[in-house]
């Protein structure tokens, strides 16, 4: 699902998204994702990685691969809310994660995040996982 965030009512009701933080170990290299998450139409990818600070974001359009300030994300509790903010000269990127589930809507499958994703103003909805290692 594509959203515009120019709306501030909808920007708000994006704003109230969160994550658990474990880490999960992936592939040979050591690397340390601490969620993926993926969306339908349009299709689209994210994994975080908070050991490197880095937010790698993939749909049709658009190959993003971005540092995030060594002080990390931001933490709403009360809202279960976490919030990745990249801005830089040419684009902007912000992750919003909630703890709570989401079902995939092809497949039906059961994640345990919501994350959307807002980049350049426009909005992807999906659904995220972190696997204990």
């Amino acid at each position: 699902m594509r959203v515009l965030i120019g709306n501030p009512a909808l920007f708000l009701a994006v704003l109230c998204l969160a994550v658990s933080s474990r880490a999960v170990q992936a592939g040979d290299e050591g690397e340390y994702i601490d969620l993926t998450a993926h969306g339908n139409a349009p299709d689209w990818t994210l994994e975080i990685v908070k050991k490197d600070h880095r937010i790698n974001f993939q749909a049709a359009e658009v190959a993003a691969d971005y540092q995030y300030a060594s002080l990390g994300p931001s933490l709403y509790r009360e809202k279960k809310t976490t919030l990745f903010n990249v801005p830089n000269d040419e684009h902007a990127i912000r992750v919003f994660v909630k703890g709570i589930a989401c079902q995939d809507s092809v497949t039906g499958k059961l994640y345990e995040t919501t994350v959307i994703v807002a980049y350049d103003g426009i909005g992807y909805y999906g659904c995220g996982d972190v696997t204990a290692d």
